[in-house]
């Protein structure tokens, strides 16, 4: 059984809100998301790009056999 969409219409009523304030706050979420999206992942690129330093000065100090140690 398929329910059927209610309309925006109707969506903007429920919350007691204008169909153009609805869409002017729902485009705004969306930016907000999608900026927060783009830091994110900027800084994960940076992270990546520079990698922490985590003592061992670039080498392993481990073998495979040793990870796989069971």
């Amino acid at each position: 059984m398929r329910r059927e969409h209610p309309g925006v219409k109707v969506i903007a009523t429920r919350r007691g809100m204008s169909i153009s304030r609805l869409l002017a706050e729902t485009l705004l979420q969306l930016a907000t998301r999608d900026e927060a999206y783009e830091r994110a992942r900027s800084h994960a690129l940076a992270g990546l790009k520079a990698p922490p330093n985590l003592g061992t000065q670039g080498r392993r100090t481990w073998t495979r056999d040793e990870l796989h140690e069971r």
